[in-house]
């Protein structure tokens, strides 16, 4: 831990990304060991693992580049016990973090005196899965030259790492040093743009085929049901000797599989625009379960930079700047603590009234001229700063109200028929007037803002003067005001079919689908409906293409001879009865 004045590490060059990688191996062959569907996080590492055990392999990725979404992350690893740990001396309890993700990740399940803390079997057995294996994976990708780690840092430098999402629930040493992240040569933190690279030059140094615009749109069946092969966009099928292993990412940009299974309204993803859902008609043709299908990583949006584009380019907010601002719904009431963690923040978003409507599907975060113009270092540079087009200004209460309400009606192709509620400009004076007491006091009575660690150091340090709460400070007595409209988004969805503790992907009578395999956010994911700290996407991305690998190179070889008749058949029968 370290004291005096926060350096702000991330400030420091952390946002100035290398170019996603290129020049890697490509043929024309048509049959390999192991396919692997997806270039990002899961799909690099299960490429490089699957390799090193001896086994021919093809990374298909239907972008024009690799890296996927997450190029665009901050590249942490959420992963318990890890060696970085052990150097320490420090070492994680089994049952204790076992019973911290069923916590998290399954809260209405979750039962202290019950089996399994309340999980199902299913998920029970993931979870240990991804305890058991999550340090090993991390230690075979270093030590395979995959990439280098270090711990995740704190935002103020004043924890010994980033500090738990839930201190609530485990405020630990353990809780701090789970968190590890991509290090650059020096041995500094970097983000996910630094991780890709790393893959990539590992990727590329083994000579591992990879195929960009190559979208697998089919999986290829033997008569037993096994995988051996995919089809997709290219034109001639490609054969899979022991196995296929999806690692295609979530379905946050294909609306017919949003409206299907996601909990309402979502106006944009961080994910990259291949995030298409493939692997779910694929999987549910093949017989595969799906389960949390209604789950993803919880963010948020500026509405109107979602209504130009669908495909979020800064991330998203993952914790909004300021002290002297909140968020209110279309009433003038504060909903929400502003500065909870985004997955816990933003559940409102998704609240539904007595009509089944989606009356938070627009928030509005309010603040003054100090936040405007403060010049902190934060997580967002300048984003809230004025001017900017989607920034409202107004002297008074009544002026901004007046123009929020003309900017929804611009919107309405957008967000449909939303209107703030009659009255709106008297209560958000009330409501601002309820907070500056709280401010004053230090203490937010109604919704805790700025109480735990996780809270503060997303935060970071007060303003001057501010004595009392660093995340809040009174509004100015007098105009001008600001409002930015918000709306829900995800970085990805996680939900898909179920797998089993070798990432072997099951039926609905829990039988597995032999070849079949997947890891990454094509498939659920064993933080269900939460969010288990920094890192809880890579983390078990990483684990899972490890146990991915692992296990496909052991499958013994399938006959593509008689895959090939078998779908030269199938195709021409395909074609005559089209």
């Amino acid at each position: 831990m370290t004291t005096g004045t926060p350096k702000y590490w991330w400030m420091e060059g952390l946002f100035n990304p290398p170019p996603r990688p290129t020049g890697f191996s490509t043929t024309d062959r048509d049959e390999f060991d192991v396919i692997i569907v997806g270039a990002g996080m899961a799909g690099m590492c299960a490429a490089i693992l699957a390799h090193d055990r001896g086994a021919e392999v093809l990374l298909l990725e239907a972008s024009d580049e690799v890296g996927g979404t997450t190029y665009k992350s901050g590249g942490a690893m959420w992963i318990p016990d890890n060696s970085l740990m052990h150097v320490l001396g420090i070492r994680d309890d089994r049952d204790s973090v076992l019973r911290y993700v069923v916590q998290v990740a399954h809260p209405d399940q979750y039962d202290a005196d019950a089996e399994y803390y309340g999980a199902e079997e299913w998920q029970w057995e993931t979870i240990g899965a991804f305890y058991d294996n999550a340090a090993k994976a991390i230690d075979a990708l270093v030590a395979a030259g995959a990439f280098r780690v270090t711990t995740w840092p704190s935002f103020t430098e004043r924890y010994p790492a980033i500090v738990s999402y839930h201190p609530e629930l485990d405020n630990s040493i353990q809780g701090f040093l789970r968190h590890l992240g991509p290090a650059r040569e020096d041995g500094s933190a970097a983000p996910g743009a630094d991780l890709v690279d790393q893959l990539g030059v590992a990727v590329r140094s083994r000579g591992i085929e990879v195929r960009t615009d190559h979208r697998v749109q089919r999986l290829l069946q033997d008569e037993t049901g096994a995988a051996v092969g995919v089809g997709g966009t290219w034109g001639d099928p490609i054969y899979a000797r022991r196995g296929v292993v999806f690692a295609s990412g979530g379905f946050a940009h294909n609306a017919d599989l949003i409206d299907e299974y996601w909990r309402g309204p979502l106006y944009s993803s961080c994910a990259v625009a291949t995030a298409q859902g493939d692997f779910i008609p694929i999987a549910r043709e093949a017989g595969a379960e799906l389960a949390h299908m209604q789950n993803g990583w919880l963010y948020e949006d500026i509405l109107e930079k979602a209504a130009m584009n669908r495909v979020n380019e800064d991330k998203g907010i993952p914790v909004p700047p300021g002290d002297s601002m909140i968020y209110v719904d279309r009433n003038g009431n504060r909903v929400v603590n502003e500065k909870l963690v985004y997955q816990d923040r933003n559940r409102v978003i998704w609240d539904r009234d007595k009509n089944g409507d989606y009356p938070n599907r627009v928030l509005f975060m309010v603040y003054d001229d100090y936040v405007a113009h403060d010049t902190k270092p934060t997580l967002f540079w300048d984003t809230f700063r004025t001017p900017k087009p989607y920034i409202i200004e107004g002297q008074t209460w009544e002026e901004i109200t007046e123009r929020i309400e003309a900017r929804l009606k611009s919107l309405t192709s957008v967000i449909g028929d939303f209107e703030l509620a009659p009255g709106f400009a008297e209560q958000l004076g009330q409501t601002v007037d309820r907070f500056n007491g709280f401010a004053r006091a230090g203490v937010d009575e109604d919704f805790h803002r700025c109480e735990n660690m996780s809270e503060y150091d997303w935060h970071g340090i007060p303003r001057p003067g501010n004595q009392k709460n660093p995340g809040m400070f009174p509004f100015a007595e007098t105009g001008p005001y600001y409002c930015v409209l918000i709306c829900g988004m995800v970085l990805d969805t996680n939900g898909g079919p179920k797998t089993n503790s070798n990432s072997q992907v099951l039926r609905s009578d829990g039988s597995v689908i032999p070849g079949l395999y997947g890891a990454g956010n094509c498939v659920a994911s064993i933080a269900g409906d939460g969010y288990l700290s920094l890192g809880s996407t890579l983390g078990p991305a990483a684990t899972f293409a490890y146990l991915a690998a692992e296990s496909v190179v052991q499958e013994a070889p399938r006959d593509t001879e008689a895959a090939r008749a078998r779908y030269t058949a199938d195709t021409l029968t395909t074609s005559q009865n089209s």
